[in-house]
């Protein structure tokens, strides 16, 4: 199941986006249901993570790019780490989870 990932501002205006187009990743996310952030992600609807909660997601992520098994999903990996890393610096920046 294909996921999009998007950075946005807070008008909603897409700055940064990263497409799953494989699903690797998005298999890696559902699996971690015990994550308080990432098993809040809907993988059929949007999620949207706010600067202070990207702060913890990061926290979570470190988790997923250890199960990376493909290069595929190890690059996908670290693109969504670093538009994390940005979501998290910057404010007024909303990571949106955009499921199938």
């Amino acid at each position: 199941m294909p996921f999009a990932i998007l950075l946005e501002d807070e008008r909603g205006e897409v700055i940064d986006q990263i497409a799953d187009t494989e699903g690797g990743v998005s298999r890696l996310v559902i699996r971690r249901t015990v994550s308080p952030l990432l098993g809040s992600i809907d993988p059929y609807g949007d999620t949207v993570f706010n600067r202070l909660q990207v702060g913890r997601l990061l926290g979570e992520w470190v988790e997923i790019e250890s199960l990376a098994a493909t290069d595929f999903e190890r690059q996908l990996c670290g693109a969504a780490r670093r538009l994390f890393e940005r979501a998290a610096r910057e404010v007024h920046l909303y990571v949106r989870f955009v499921g199938d």
